[in-house]
C-alpha cells in the first residue's frame, strides 16, 4: 500500500482490507445501491470529521479556561486599585487627613501673626478678622471634603466593570463577546460530535445482538459459498412459531446440500432450555444442523466457552464487541461439516476421514471445556485451602490466648515463693 498526499490530493494504491466489520459495511452499502467509491469518501471524511473535531474541542477549552484566568486577573487588579485609590483619597480628604491639617496649620500661622499684630482683643481689625479666618476655614474644610467625596464617587464608577461610563466597561463587553463565541463553537461541536456518533451508531451500532451476530454468519457464509438470511422476524414451518434467527443453506455452486439454522440468546438459558430450542429451530425451519450464540459466557449453563449437544449441534459464547470472528468460523465449519455428513452428501473416502477430524476437533474442544472447568476447581480449592488455614491460625492463637490466661496466676505464684514478683512488671508471655 503507498499513499501519495499534495495540496489537493490524497492518493491510496493498492490498498487491501479483510477486517469483516468493514467488508459488512461495505457489503451493506452495495447491496443498498451505493458506490462503493463515494461510500469509501464517506468513510474517510467522517473518520477526519471525527479526529478534526475531537482536537478542536481541546483547543476550545484551553481558549476558554485563558479566556476565564484574564477576567478574574483583571477583576482582580481592578479591585486592588480601587481600594488603593479610595484608601488615599480618604486619607488625604479625611477631617484629620493632609489636605484638611495642611490648610489648618497654613491657618492657624496666619492666626497666630494677627495676634501678634493685634494685641488688643478688643481691636476692630482683629474680630473682623479673626471671624472671616474662621468663616474662611470652615468652607474650605467642607469645600475640600465635598470635592474628596465627589472624586471617590468618580473613581468608583470609572473602576466599575458595570458603569457604561467606566473604560473598563468595553474590555468586559469585549471579554463577554469572546466567552460567548467559545460558548457558541462548543455547543457547535457537540452537535456535529453528536451528529457523528449518530452516524456510527447507525453503521456498526444500535442493533439488537441478534442482528449482529447474523451478520457475522453471513460474513462466513458468503466466504464458504453459503447463503444465510436473516429468519428472526418471520414465521417459519409451524404455526405462529419464530424460532430460528437465520438459516443457512450449504451450497456446492447453486445446488443446496443441507441447511443449518442459528438462534442467538442474549439471556441465560439451561441446558435443556438450549435443548427444547435446538429441536424447536430445527423443526421449525427444516433444517439439520443447529449453531446457538450466546452473548455473556455468564450466560452459558456450564460456565464453559463452547457447548457440543451433538457433532451438528453445538452452542457458543460469543460477544462481537469483545471475541474475534475465528471463533464464528471454527464452529460454523464444524457443524457445516456434520450436517453436510449427516444429510450424505459426503463420499464414503471424504465422510471417514471428514469423521475422523471432527472427532478429534470435538476431543480437543471437550478438552478445552475440561481445562476451563479444572483450572476453576484449583481457583476455588485454593481459596478453600485458604480459609481452612485462616480458621486454623485463628484457632490456634485463640487457644494458646486461653492457655497464657490459665498460666498467668500459677506463673505469679511461684514467682512469689521464689522472692521474683511480676506485680511491678509485664507478664511472661508463651510463644510457640
Amino acid at each position: 500500500m503507498t499513499i501519495e498526499l499534495t495540496d489537493n490530493e490524497l492518493s491510496i494504491n493498492d490498498y487491501v482490507s479483510s477486517d469483516p466489520i468493514v467488508l459488512a459495511a461495505f457489503r451493506t452499502a452495495s447491496d443498498s445501491g451505493r458506490s462503493p467509491d463515494n461510500y469509501i469518501d464517506v468513510v474517510l471524511g467522517l473518520g477526519a470529521q471525527v479526529a478534526s473535531l475531537a482536537s478542536n474541542t481541546v483547543g476550545v477549552e484551553k481558549l476558554e479556561a485563558s479566556i476565564s484566568q484574564a477576567q478574574n486577573t483583571i477583576g482582580l487588579i481592578t479591585k486592588q486599585l480601587s481600594d488603593s485609590i479610595k484608601q488615599q483619597i480618604t486619607n488625604f480628604s479625611a477631617e484629620d487627613g493632609t489636605l484638611v491639617s495642611a490648610f489648618s496649620e497654613v491657618m492657624e500661622e496666619f492666626r497666630n501673626d494677627i495676634d501678634e499684630l493685634t494685641s488688643d482683643e478688643n481691636s476692630p481689625m482683629r474680630v473682623a478678622i479673626m471671624t472671616s479666618l474662621a468663616d474662611a476655614q470652615r468652607r474650605i474644610e467642607a469645600n475640600a471634603v465635598q470635592a474628596a467625596e465627589k472624586q471617590q464617587a468618580a473613581l468608583a464608577r470609572m473602576l466599575d466593570p458595570l458603569d457604561p461610563q467606566s473604560p473598563l466597561r468595553a474590555i468586559t463587553e469585549r471579554l463577554d463577546g469572546v466567552s460567548r463565541a467559545i460558548t457558541e463553537v462548543k455547543e457547535s461541536q457537540t452537535k456535529e460530535l453528536a451528529k457523528v456518533e449518530a452516524l456510527e451508531s447507525g453503521i456498526f451500532g444500535g442493533m439488537e445482538y441478534e442482528e449482529v451476530v447474523v451478520r457475522s454468519i453471513q460474513t462466513v457464509a458468503a466466504f464458504a459459498g453459503d447463503e444465510c438470511v436473516p429468519t428472526g422476524n418471520s414465521i417459519g414451518r409451524v404455526s405462529r412459531n419464530k424460532l430460528g434467527d437465520a438459516i443457512i443453506d450449504l451450497k456446492v455452486g447453486s445446488a443446496v446440500y443441507g441447511r443449518m439454522v442459528m438462534e442467538a440468546k442474549n439471556k441465560k438459558l439451561s441446558k435443556r432450555e438450549w435443548e427444547s430450542e435446538r429441536d424447536g429451530s430445527l423443526e421449525n425451519r427444516a433444517a439439520t444442523g443447529f449453531i446457538g450464540l450466546c452473548k455473556h459466557l455468564d450466560d452459558m449453563p456450564t460456565g464453559n466457552r463452547i457447548i457440543i449437544l451433538n457433532p451438528q449441534a453445538i452452542i457458543l459464547a460469543f460477544d462481537p464487541e469483545h471475541d474475534d470472528n475465528e471463533l464464528v468460523f471454527l464452529i460454523y465449519h464444524l457443524v457445516r461439516i456434520a450436517t453436510l455428513n449427516e444429510s450424505g452428501t459426503l463420499d464414503e473416502v471424504s465422510a471417514g476421514e471428514v469423521n475422523h477430524y471432527l472427532g478429534e476437533t470435538m476431543k480437543a474442544l471437550e478438552s478445552f471445556d475440561s481445562i476451563t472447568r479444572t483450572a476453576s476447581s484449583i481457583r476455588k480449592a485454593a481459596g478453600k485451602i485458604y480459609d481452612e488455614a485462616k480458621e486454623l491460625q485463628d484457632s490456634m492463637t485463640a487457644n494458646l490466648s486461653a492457655a497464657q490466661a490459665a498460666l498467668i496466676p500459677h506463673i505469679e505464684s511461684a514467682s512469689m515463693i521464689e522472692g521474683r514478683s511480676h506485680a511491678d512488671g509485664e507478664p511472661p508471655e508463651l510463644t510457640l
